[in-house]
């Protein structure tokens, strides 16, 4: 791993969501990527608030984003892009509904 953070060494924005990571490698990644500036972990099983929590005490600019309460789960239909596919299907149908010239 020391390796691959060497490489990362500038790295500012990371996504993890719905990964399979445990706390020791997210901890892990805070602390070895010091130019962090955005940990996206939303979705990742077994990530407790206590290391969160610690997480943002040792770097306190680092922000995450994760979920915080089982209430708060991914939607099924979102296509992991930065638009969700709902809002994709919306823009479609606004398009079939126009008439052609």
């Amino acid at each position: 791993m020391n390796a691959i953070y060497r490489q990362c060494a500038h790295l500012h924005h990371l996504e993890l969501a719905r990964c399979e990571l445990t706390e020791l490698s997210i901890k892990s990644l805070a602390k070895d990527l010091p130019k962090l500036m955005f940990l996206d972990i939303s979705g990742v099983a077994g990530i407790s608030l206590t290391v969160i929590e610690e997480i943002q005490q040792k770097k306190p600019d680092l922000m995450m984003r994760q979920w915080r309460t089982s209430a708060e789960k991914f939607d099924p239909n979102d296509n992991g892009l930065r638009v969700p596919r709902r809002v994709i299907e919306k823009e479609k149908k606004k398009g079939k509904g126009k008439k052609k010239k």
